[in-house]
């Protein structure tokens, strides 16, 4: 059940997905009802097959949904299955076993379901008030995913003869509103149910959690099973960077000797600045002597176009 939807997965507990990943060996949705004339291709049922473990006996556990009708009413109902715990081991705390025994009853009675004075009679049984009493001072365990295995009814237990007498009257109306004649509002026959039959419903929503299961989740199976792929892939890659990541060393601390550790007093010398001695450039490398002034000075100028070049005498003393 990993990576399941949000709405399934607020139903398992942690003993729940021990058991799932330990034990659950196949699961199958199929719809039964398909083939049978009187039947609804909404009805559906999970099986589960489980292998050999230390919380129960079964070894397949089948849970059926039926879509049926009422006057004012329709949606999935479905009659408990025994689950065969193994001592100390029931994740439900005697919930799923004490809803068979009422369904038992319910059955050897052959209660009309479509009268209300009928089913008071039922909400008057043992079996019916010790069930509305284990499910009011239950604690966590009633909330296990094995109990849909419980369930019966978002509604109320609605017996296969209160579907068929609807569904008759059903195709009547609608075949005389075919011949055109008119069709009067029907009054419920029967007094006013003021009983709230969800006070003996161990597993609310079961039939929300069911359509998810079939409808969702078994069609869409490669999918989930891709994203828990995934999802273990991703637990695995951070596993392996831990351990693959360096661990801080601790810095090595060398032993000095006791010479180099010892407080020490800085030397103060006075360094005298350098004198700054300016060398002569290329221009200024001879001094011109004075022959040569001489002929510079009588020689008439070179007429040229192009601008004189001024040039300036330096005269370096030479220590």
């Amino acid at each position: 059940m990993e990576q399941a939807p949000s709405e399934i997965e607020t139903f398992i507990q942690p003993s729940d997905s021990k058991v799932f990943a330990e034990c659950l060996d196949t699961f199958e949705v199929s719809r039964f009802e398909l083939d049978t004339p009187k039947g609804s291709p909404r009805s559906f049922s999970l099986k589960f097959g489980f292998k050999e473990n230390e919380y129960f006996q079964d070894r397949v556990l089948e849970k059926k949904f039926w879509f049926r009708k009422t006057r004012d009413w329709a949606g999935l109902v479905s009659e408990p299955v025994k689950i065969n715990w193994k001592k100390g081991q029931d994740l439900t705390a005697g919930l799923t076993d004490a809803a068979c025994e009422l369904s038992e009853i319910r059955k050897k009675g052959a209660i009309d379901t479509s009268s209300a004075e009928a089913r008071k009679k039922e909400t008057e049984s043992k079996e019916y008030k010790r069930l509305a009493q284990m499910i009011e001072t239950a604690t966590d365990a009633s909330m296990s995913f094995f109990g849909i295995f419980a369930f019966v009814s978002g509604f109320r237990w609605v017996s296969a003869e209160e579907n068929e007498k609807t569904l008759k009257e059903d195709n009547e109306r609608l075949e005389k509103i075919r011949r055109g004649e008119k069709v009067e509002d029907e009054d419920d026959e029967d007094e006013e149910d003021s009983v709230d039959y969800q006070e003996c419903e161990v597993f609310p929503g079961g039939d929300e959690v069911a359509t998810i299961i079939a409808e969702d989740m078994w069609p869409n199976a490669i999918k989930y099973y891709s994203m828990l792929m995934v999802y273990r892939d991703a637990i695995q890659s951070n596993a392996n960077q831990g351990q693959n990541k360096p661990s801080k060393k601790k810095k090595k601390t060398t032993r000095t000797s006791p010479i180099l550790t010892r407080p020490w007093t800085p030397v103060m010398r006075t360094i005298k600045p350098k004198k700054t001695i300016r060398r002569p450039t290329k221009r200024s490398t001879f001094a011109p002597s004075s022959a040569r002034v001489a002929n510079l000075v009588k020689s008439p100028l070179r007429k040229s176009s192009a601008r004189p070049r001024q040039s300036a005498l330096i005269i370096t003393k030479i220590p």
